[in-house]
Order: C-alpha cells, then sequence, then structure tokens
C-alpha cells in the first residue's frame, strides 16, 4: 500500500454527529516503532529486555517493540528513519550498545514494592532537529555519551564499574603523565550555589496520562551545604 508519510501509522475514526456534535478529543496509548533485538534477549512485559547466555553480536530475525534506550539509539542510527543513509551499521560498536542495555534493562525497586528498569524511553520524535543534538539528547536517557574511537561509533556510560575484578572492567581512556600537558594535572572544584541538594523532577505519568512531579532531598549532602 502506498502512503503519503513512511514511518507514520495512521487512524481513521467515524463518529455519529447527532452524538458528538462538535469533534471529540481523542487520545492514544500506542507503542512505538519495532526495533532490532539481540539473539538472546526477550522483551518483558514493560518494554525492558532479559538477557540470558553470551551475546555474540547478532539479533534476532522478526524486530520486536521496546523501550530500551540503546537499541531505540541503535535503531535511529542504523535505519532509514534516522541516520542509517548516512552511518554504516558496521561502524557501530555493538557491543558497547549491549553492555549499556544491560544497565539500562536491569530491573530495580520502583519505590512501590515493585520493580522497573532502570531507564526506559518512551518518545516521540516529531520535529526536525539537528542530528548530533538529537543522538546526544537519547544517549542521556540511559547516562550515556556516544563518541568515535577506533574507527567505530561507541557509547560510553556512567555506571558502576567492578574494580575489585580488574578483567571485568573496560577502561575507556587512561590518563597519565605521557599524556597530560607538561605532566601536570589541574583540579578545579564547583561553586557550592551549583551543589544542588533538593530537585524536583517532572514525569509523564501513563496512568493518570499527565505530568506528575516528585521531590527528591539528598540529606547527607543537605547536612554539609544546606538547602
Amino acid at each position: 500500500e502506498s502512503r503519503a508519510y513512511a514511518n507514520f501509522a495512521h487512524v481513521a475514526l467515524r463518529f455519529d454527529a447527532a452524538t458528538f456534535p462538535n469533534q471529540p478529543q481523542r487520545m492514544y496509548r500506542i507503542r512505538g516503532t519495532k526495533i532490532k533485538i539481540p539473539h538472546n534477549g526477550t522483551v518483558r512485559a514493560d518494554g525492558s529486555i532479559s538477557y540470558s547466555g553470551t551475546f555474540n553480536g547478532t539479533f534476532k530475525t522478526d524486530k520486536e517493540y521496546s523501550n530500551d534506550p540503546a537499541w531505540i539509539l541503535y535503531d535511529l542510527l542504523t535505519t532509514s528513519k534516522g541516520f542509517g543513509d548516512h552511518i554504516a551499521e558496521s561502524s557501530l560498536d555493538v557491543f558497547s550498545f549491549f553492555s549499556a542495555s544491560q544497565y539500562a534493562s536491569e530491573q530495580v525497586d520502583d519505590g512501590a514494592g515493585g520493580t522497573e528498569a532502570r531507564f526506559s524511553c518512551n518518545v516521540v520524535l516529531n520535529s526536525q532537529r539537528a542530528a548530533y543534538d538529537t543522538i546526544n539528547n537519547l544517549a542521556s536517557v540511559m547516562r550515556a555519551m556516544p563518541f568515535y574511537s577506533e574507527g567505530t561509533i561507541k557509547i560510553s556510560q556512567d555506571a558502576p564499574k567492578d574494580f575489585a575484578n580488574p578483567s571485568n572492567v573496560s577502561f575507556d581512556y587512561v590518563f597519565n603523565n605521557a599524556n597530560v600537558v607538561n605532566g601536570e594535572f589541574v583540579y578545579s572544584g564547583s561553586s557550592l550555589k551549583t551543589r544542588f541538594t533538593i530537585i524536583n523532577i517532572s514525569y509523564f505519568d501513563l496512568e493518570t496520562q499527565q505530568l506528575d512531579y516528585v521531590t527528591v532531598k539528598d540529606t547527607a549532602a543537605i547536612a554539609k551545604y544546606g538547602e
């Protein structure tokens, strides 16, 4: 079927004018586009991914829905609806995306007696923006940053590392006297005004379909720096 707009979903509804004298408001709860899922991954009910066995760098034949931010970013970089016409999939370090996905989809306490994925991504990209900004914004969902190294595009994630077992830790960059200007390190701090101890977070509540807010306080920091 020929469509005027590629990669768009369409819906058509017919209303009885006797029941609805004016055009009624409509709201839809939808799932996003289907994306590639690693061969050893299983999409959970909440859209996150659980893994079993060792990842060999390949994907399942059929695409699936997922809100895992690592593979959403990978999909944007490798398909025609994103940057696939300009970036070769072979230039992406798929294993760095897999590592980021493991951390993002790990189940954590949801504060209500259950669990949820550490990071999830549910967004609509419906406006034209600079490619660099779009990529970085999506990467920030999972506390990551894309960078180019050794001929491939990788992502580095701010996640705990097990330094007790060096064999399990991958280092992004090593700093020493050989690659520092004049062999000297310069240290700097931050102003007390930028050390926030209380934050108000807004988020979209999928149950109420409204913006909601939560306040988080760092009691240890408050004791040291005040509010």
